[in-house]
């Protein structure tokens, strides 16, 4: 008799840790269908041309020549892609010059040259698109990018909130293959800018010249105005493509997030925290996201146990395990 009942309560154990696999893998199917249909929903979305230009209102674009050449562009088309944005932009203008204060090759605002931090700073924007480089080959990649660096932190020291863009650097034509400004250096350039941005807070990369480009990574010569760097309306355009493509994916991911977070905190249900912080997590490193997974930990998830309610934070028991 105590046999048999050792064998039936083993029986019930087994049936009771069964019963408890399926119930965790049930919740967990929950929370990736529900996360899976809000990331649905975000692809079905569009950003609308009343958005991308409040976005794009607030922003400041720096270059030199080439910068101007975009300018030019935005004016052409009527500026019905990206509205009108504070453009900081100067033909021969460079790192040096910047640093130097040559005020014949710097960037000006109303009319006054200044550095592009201080610019920056003046205009009050909320983020820079920043397309420099082509004058600033008086070495190889790897010098450029640290002038490079330099010039960023010296944006970011005087404008800590600012959101930065790069645009990658364009290349230039086969046939005007410089000792240091030449396809190869570029293309190293912008993968040294590529990590960097990955790497620090609020910076962001956005290739807008790979499709300009041939096979062998040299500027195709029906997108050179001057057959060397300097850039066609059709080049622009691409680039222009290629520019909101990536800022309309981003405003609709923080959206979405942004979104996840506010239904988390409302329902306080532990399907959508845990929804919400994948799509959180999805973010590149950023001040958006770092609000985001603070108002996340903030959330007491109720969860009922016989009867007894408890309360407790998802996200650092997630963060334990």
């Amino acid at each position: 008799m105590k046999k048999v009942l050792s064998v039936f309560l083993a029986v019930i154990m087994m049936i009771s840790a069964f019963g408890a696999v399926v119930n965790a893998s049930a919740q967990g199917s929950e929370v990736l269908s529900y996360t899976q249909s809000l990331l649905m929903s975000s692809k079905k979305k569009k950003v609308t041309s009343k958005q991308r230009k409040a976005f794009f209102k607030k922003a400041a674009f720096i270059g030199s020549s080439i910068g101007v050449g975009q300018r030019m562009y935005f004016d052409s088309e009527g500026y019905k892609t990206v509205g009108k944005p504070t453009m900081l932009v100067r033909g021969c203008y460079s790192f040096y010059n910047d640093k130097h204060s040559r005020s014949k090759w710097m960037v000006t605002y109303k009319g006054t040259p200044m550095q592009a931090k201080k610019a920056i700073k003046k205009c009050k924007c909320n983020r820079v698109f920043i397309a420099m480089g082509t004058n600033d080959f008086h070495g190889n990649a790897n010098v450029v990018f640290d002038d490079y660096v330099e010039y960023l932190k010296g944006i970011r020291k005087a404008n800590p909130k600012v959101v930065i863009f790069i645009e990658s650097t364009t290349s230039v034509t086969s046939s005007h293959q410089g000792k240091y400004l030449n396809s190869k250096n570029i293309k190293k350039l912008n993968e040294k800018l590529k990590e960097y941005c990955k790497e620090h807070k609020d910076m962001y990369f956005i290739d807008v010249s790979s499709k300009l480009n041939d096979k062998k990574g040299h500027l195709k010569k029906k997108y050179a105005s001057d057959n060397y760097c300097h850039l066609t309306n059709s080049a622009y355009k691409i680039w222009t493509n290629q520019l909101v493509k990536y800022t309309d994916k981003l405003m609709l991911k923080e959206s979405e997030a942004k979104k996840a977070v506010k239904a988390a905190e409302k329902s306080k249900t532990e399907k959508k925290v845990k929804a919400a912080k994948k799509l959180v997590d999805k973010l590149e490193k950023s001040t958006v996201k770092s609000n985001l997974r603070k108002r996340l930990k903030k959330i007491k998830v109720k969860t009922t146990a016989k009867k007894t309610t408890t309360s407790t934070t998802v996200i650092e028991k997630e963060e334990q395990d």
